[in-house]
C-alpha cells in the first residue's frame, strides 16, 4: 500500500549486505539468506484504531544467475477520495475484528490478484518489516507488512477489476542500491491530492496481468517493461508513477512551469488552511467533549447525592418504624402488666370470699 518505493531496500526495514561466506551461492539466494537475517528480529505490534496487512511476495527466478523477483500490483482508479487510487504497492487490505495478520492477507491476496498463499507448499513465511502508523481523519492506521517466499511456481488465477489494474513480477535488483537515482512524480491527478509528488523509480516487469475491461497501454505506462506491446511508445522510458496520467491532466502539464507552481503553491496554501481548520475543529469538538465529560461528571455527582439523600431519608423511615414498633411493643407489655394485676386482685377477692364463707358456717 506504500506508494514510495526506496531505491534501498534499507529505506522499508530491510538491509542487504553481501557477505564474502555467501559468495558460492546463486544471487537469489544470497538475497534469500540475507533477507531472512534481516527479518530474524521480532517486530513490535503497534496499537491503532484500525489495522490492514500487505503481502510482500518474493520468488526465485527460472535463471539460476538472476537475483530474487518482487510482485507488485498496480490498484485500480477509483472516483473520489481513494487514498490508495492508481498507486503501485502490495496487495493487502484490512484486517477484520479478531482476524489474525496472516489470515486476513491471506484473503486480501485470494480475493484481489488469485494467489493463495494458504496452498499446501507454494508459500512460506519469512517474517514482517516494523509496522507503520499511518494518520487518518478517522482514526490512526497500523500497516503490517508480511514478507512470504513463493516455493511453487503460482500465477494470479485472476484480477480483481474494482481493486486491482495490473499485476506483475519485478526483480530486486531494480531496488537496490544500483538503480537508477530517485526521480519525483508530475502531478497527474487533481491538484494538490495526497500521493503527488511522491518519489519514483524505473520498475521492470518481467510478467504483467490485466484486469478484465482495463486499457493495457495506460497500465503499461506504470512499469517499464521487458515486453511493450507494439503500439507502445517504447522510445521513451517508462517511468513508474504514483498516479495514473489521465489525457486531459496531460495537456494541463503543459502549460509554463511557472504557472504550474504558482497553482501549486496555492492549492498548497488552501491545503494547509484546510488542515489547520480541520485541527481548530478537533480542537473545538476535543474542547465540547472535555465540556460534556465534565457535565457528565457533574450529573453522576448529583445523582450520588441524590442517592446518599434517598438512603438517608429510607434510614430515617427505618428508625421511625423501629421507633414506633418498640412503642407498641412497651403498650402491650403494660396491657400484660395491668392484666396480671386484675387477675391477682380476682384471685384475692375469691379467697376473702372463702374465708368470709368458712366464717359464716363456724
Amino acid at each position: 500500500m506504500d506508494a514510495c518505493l526506496s531505491p534501498t531496500l534499507s529505506k522499508v526495514g530491510i538491509r542487504v549486505v553481501l557477505l564474502p561466506a555467501m559468495t558460492h551461492l546463486s544471487l537469489a539466494a544470497r538475497q534469500l539468506l540475507q533477507m531472512q537475517a534481516a527479518l530474524a528480529r521480532p517486530t513490535p505490534r503497534l496499537s491503532g484504531d484500525h489495522r490492514a496487512v500487505v503481502a510482500c511476495l518474493l520468488r526465485k527466478p527460472e535463471d539460476a544467475s538472476a537475483g530474487l523477483d518482487v510482485f507488485f500490483i498496480l490498484r485500480a482508479q477509483a472516483e473520489g477520495t481513494s487514498r490508495w487510487s492508481g498507486q503501485v504497492g502490495f496487495p493487502g487490505g484490512h484486517v477484520e475484528p479478531g482476524e489474525e495478520d496472516h489470515d486476513a492477507v491471506s484473503r486480501e491476496c485470494k480475493e484481489e490478484v488469485g494467489l493463495f498463499l494458504d496452498e499446501p507448499g507454494a508459500y512460506r513465511y519469512l517474517g514482517s518489516i516494523v509496522e507503520r502508523s499511518v494518520a487518518r481523519r478517522r482514526g490512526s492506521l497500523v500497516v503490517a507488512c508480511r514478507v512470504y517466499e513463493q516455493l511453487a511456481r503460482q500465477s494470479p488465477r485472476h484480477v480483481q477489476a474494482n481493486e486491482v489494474a495490473a499485476c506483475g513480477w519485478t526483480p530486486l535488483e531494480a531496488l537496490l542500491g544500483d538503480a537508477e537515482p530517485l526521480q519525483w512524480s508530475a502531478v497527474h491527478g487533481p491538484v494538490g491530492e495526497v500521493w503527488d509528488g511522491f518519489p519514483s523509480v524505473r520498475l521492470p516487469l518481467k510478467e504483467l496481468h490485466l484486469a478484465d475491461g482495463t486499457d493495457e497501454a495506460v497500465d503499461r505506462s506504470h512499469w517499464h517493461t521487458d515486453k511493450i506491446l507494439p503500439h507502445v511508445d517504447t522510445a521513451q522510458p517508462q517511468t513508474f508513477m504514483t498516479h495514473q496520467q489521465r489525457p486531459a491532466q496531460r495537456e494541463k502539464d503543459q502549460r509554463p512551469e511557472t504557472e504550474r507552481e504558482r497553482e501549486t503553491e496555492t492549492e498548497t496554501e488552501k491545503e494547509t488552511e484546510r488542515e489547520k481548520e480541520k485541527e481548530r475543529e478537533r480542537a473545538r469538538e476535543i474542547k465540547r467533549e472535555r465540556e460534556r465529560g465534565r457535565e457528565r461528571d457533574r450529573e453522576t455527582e448529583r445523582q450520588r447525592e441524590r442517592e446518599k439523600e434517598k438512603k438517608k431519608r429510607e434510614r430515617e423511615r427505618e428508625r421511625e418504624r423501629e421507633r414506633e414498633r418498640e412503642k407498641r411493643e412497651r403498650e402491650r407489655e403494660r396491657e400484660r402488666e395491668r392484666g396480671q394485676k386484675k387477675e391477682i386482685q380476682i384471685e384475692r377477692e375469691r379467697k376473702r370470699g372463702r374465708e368470709r364463707e368458712r366464717e359464716e358456717k363456724e
